[in-house]
């Protein structure tokens, strides 16, 4: 995967594009050798490749095969900058790869962010992760980063009653500007209403009653158009 990306980030610089590619892997990949050639290869050509490791802290044995067991310490020996970052905090998570992505983008080349986070469930659905103390993915799911950013938008997000006392709906505003400014009476208007509320009805039918996607589907939606006819 990591040579894969420095591969597509090799495509964006040749191209001479305002892009940058992202790469994520575990915290066990970071011993392969291909994760040392694709830190080498970037920083040497400067590539515009931000390398990703979620650290679940969960590879085995990591202390008894590596010397460095933080990965972040591990780009330093390629000239990449690089931080360890909570990777519970969806604020910390976005300030970084903002900044590290303004600086790929301005030439200075790759950067690596270890995210220190956790997984809830096993490694597979053939690893039932007994191996974990029920009391520590109990306090991890205790501070659940997105659990807890929903809980503050519940805290401050007013209710649909006092949207509506607001007279927020910007639905009911326009279509009450329109009737004012003589662009349609009351009866078009809900003619208007009944009409969208159809063709809503109809994208939700559609959805629920078509085939579930495919691979090659999701393949064809996030492949850019320059790489589709690269490969054609």
């Amino acid at each position: 995967m990591r040579l894969i990306a420095i591969g597509a980030a090799y495509a964006v610089m040749f191209r001479g594009l305002p892009e940058a590619v992202i790469c994520f892997f575990g915290d066990g990949a970071v011993n392969q050798g291909t994760f040392h050639e694709s830190l080498n290869m970037a920083a040497l050509w400067k590539l515009p490749v931000l390398f990703v490791c979620e650290n679940n802290h969960y590879q085995i044995g990591i202390h008894r095969h590596s010397a460095v067991t933080e990965v972040h310490k591990r780009a330093f020996a390629y000239a990449i900058s690089a931080a360890k970052v909570d990777g519970m905090d969806v604020e910390a998570i976005y300030n970084h790869a903002r900044q590290a992505l303004a600086q790929i983008r301005a030439g200075q080349g790759p950067q690596l962010l270890e995210f220190e986070t956790y997984r809830y469930r096993g490694h597979s659905m053939a690893d039932p992760g007994v191996y974990r103390p029920p009391g520590e993915v109990a306090a991890y799911k205790a501070q659940d980063p997105i659990a807890a950013q929903m809980r503050e938008l519940e805290l401050h997000y007013p209710d649909a009653e006092t949207l509506h006392a607001l007279g927020l709906d910007s639905t009911e505003s326009l279509g009450g500007r329109y009737v004012e400014h003589g662009h349609l009476d009351t009866g078009g208007l809900k003619d208007l209403e009944a009409e969208i509320s159809r063709e809503v009805e109809d994208a939700v039918q559609y959805a629920q009653t078509s085939s579930e996607p495919t691979l090659d589907d999701a393949r064809s939606a996030l492949r850019p158009h320059w790489l589709h006819q690269a490969l054609i």
